[in-house]
């Protein structure tokens, strides 16, 4: 009776806990490159191969557009996200440059340190963590001129930060340009006005703040930032622009994974950020007191300026300016999972919360026998 009981809660469960499902993806050609495709690059067949995973499994992993990580599109990345370029910290520090740009104030670390803090407090959690990756070769390049600086052999990355005393020396290196294992943010700080900035402060200082806040976290903590490195050198065959295509889970968007059994490509969500952009960043930084700004002009503005560091590193990046753009829409069906029952019942129809009622109430009883 026991296993009747708990196999009928299942059930009920089941009827309104709805995930969202891929039902049909369709990949169509979007742009190819002013220059030659480079060797091995995908076709529009090879593409729709990429993410044919998600119908043969059956994936359901479907994220909230405004509540989820940003993972950089870099193909190397073998777990499954939702993707723009930079990742959280390259559209953190778009919204930093906007900012700036629209009070008229000038960039300053303690000014920049305080937004990622409030941002940090206010939008992130270990369910939601901030991300920022580098990647292997880069951070070994750091660590042999951090090494020459301060006269001693690093041979790893410290979680917990270096010694005081080592601070500037290890912040010089890991803020260059040189140094960052993403393209997107290592060209931004090098041509920085090709992306749309007045100087590299602003990249540089989010990196630092970044480095300094998750040093200084908690054990706890720690797992609010979720720093990578990178194996291997950047490889990527096409670039996917993934949308949910309906008519299902409206703002969510389903996660795809950039390297996955043998294929690689960016993967880009184009309307999941420009939602997060709208919904999170533009009201974050908007209702900074005394900013006196307008939502419609900083978001018009952070679009624009996206939009121009875009373009540039479809431009000067390797191999990402050399391979073809495919939107990849993806048809959905169900709604979207919400775990906790109770509130999942509240929104239920009123005969299966009924139903669901009863066999709560039947579920205690045989437990009780």
């Amino acid at each position: 009776m026991r296993l009747i009981a708990s196999l009928a809660l299942l059930a009920c469960s089941a009827t309104v806990l709805q995930a969202c499902n891929p039902s049909a993806i369709t990949t169509n050609l979007a742009a190819t490159p002013s220059t030659q495709l480079v060797d091995g690059a995908y076709n529009q067949i090879q593409a729709a191969a990429h993410v044919q995973y998600l119908l043969d499994l059956n994936i359901s992993d479907y994220r909230k557009d405004d509540a989820t990580s940003f993972g950089c599109v870099d193909g190397r990345a073998d777990d499954p996200m939702i993707g723009t370029p930079g990742g959280d910290l390259a559209e953190f520090a778009g919204g930093v440059a906007v900012y700036y740009n629209l009070t008229g104030k000038t960039p300053e670390k303690a000014g920049i340190q305080a937004l990622f803090q409030s941002f940090v407090s206010k939008y992130v959690s270990a369910s939601r963590p901030f991300y920022f990756h580098t990647d292997d070769s880069k951070l070994r390049l750091a660590l042999d001129k951090i090494s020459t600086a301060v006269g001693r052999n690093i041979t790893s990355f410290p979680v917990n930060g270096p010694p005081a005393s080592e601070t500037t020396a290890w912040m010089n290196e890991l803020t260059a340009s040189y140094a960052q294992g993403c393209g997107h943010i290592r060209l931004m700080i090098a041509n920085f006005s090709v992306y749309g900035l007045t100087s590299d402060i602003v990249p540089k200082t989010v990196i630092q703040v970044f480095y300094e806040e998750m040093w200084k976290a908690s054990a706890a903590d720690k797992a609010k930032y979720n720093f990578q490195v990178k194996l291997g050198p950047l490889i990527g065959k096409a670039i996917g622009i993934v949308s949910n295509g309906g008519p299902s889970c409206a703002g969510y968007s389903p996660a795809v994974y950039p390297s996955n059994l043998g294929s690689t490509i960016f993967v880009y969500h184009a309307g999941a950020v420009g939602t997060f952009r709208k919904n999170i960043l533009t009201p974050f930084f908007v209702g900074q007191q005394g900013s006196n700004l307008n939502n419609d002009t900083f978001y018009n503005s952070l679009m624009s300026l996206q939009t121009t560091q875009l373009t540039s590193t479809l431009t000067l990046l390797s191999p990402a300016n050399a391979i073809s753009l495919f939107s990849m829409t993806v048809n959905t069906t169900g709604s979207p999972v919400n775990t906790d029952l109770k509130t999942a019942l509240s929104v239920a129809p009123a005969f299966i919360q009924a139903i669901c009622a009863l066999f709560s109430m039947s579920f205690a009883k045989v437990l009780m026998h």
